[in-house]
């Protein structure tokens, strides 16, 4: 199978270098892809779910895989510490719960959201231009 690396969009058509995919390559990658979300479900508690593997994926690949252990790490305490409640205030959050709610605000940075879509201090969620909530 080819695949096609295009070096330069600007000056289209720019050059255009194939590479052969060996046979079972993606395959290859997605276990090795599966194997290491399952170790970070696992570090949080959380059950190895599809949609949780999907969401882990996307974090480390917003983040990196230094980001997404500094995140894990920085979750850990807050769960070991103070702890972070639910948003009705009724219980602590997990630790994956509590990794989520951080992992929330990261991405949102690395994008270059503005932060006041949601009060990380009290949960409150602010109108989107559309009427929605955020």
């Amino acid at each position: 199978m080819l695949a096609y690396n295009i070096v330069d969009w600007g000056e289209a058509p720019g050059e255009r270098r194939a590479r052969v995919v060996p046979k079972g390559a993606r395959e290859r990658w997605a276990r090795r892809q599966k194997i290491f979300l399952d170790g970070i479900c696992g570090e949080l508690d959380e059950r190895p779910d599809p949609r949780v593997r999907r969401a882990i994926g996307y974090i480390a690949w917003r983040l990196g895989r230094e980001g997404l252990a500094k995140l894990i790490a920085e979750a850990r305490a807050i769960h070991d510490g103070p702890g972070m409640l639910v948003k009705n205030g009724s219980r602590q959050r997990t630790l994956g719960g509590v990794f989520f709610q951080l992992a929330e605000l990261a991405v949102r940075r690395r994008r270059g959201e503005a932060e006041d879509s949601a009060d990380a201090s009290t949960g409150q969620q602010t109108m989107r231009g559309d009427g929605r909530m955020r």
